[in-house]
């Protein structure tokens, strides 16, 4: 899924600014899995990814937090 790819591509560049990690994101058929260092930037990691969604008109997507 094209839409997808650019989810994941836009957020895998985003670094941690508390532990300079980068984030990892999976997708897994219709589920997008963000994987980071901390919960506060899984926070921001998921609320960016939703509304990349929203914009892509893709809200059926589903967003798993790891």
């Amino acid at each position: 899924m094209q839409s997808a790819d650019t989810i994941k591509a836009t957020l895998e560049e985003r670094l941690c600014p508390n532990h300079d990690i980068y984030a990892h994101v999976e997708i897994l058929g219709s589920q997008i899995q963000i994987i980071c260092c901390c919960s506060t930037f899984q926070e921001a990691c998921t609320a960016e990814a939703k509304n990349m969604l929203l914009e892509m008109d893709l809200a059926d997507l589903i967003i798993e937090v790891n």
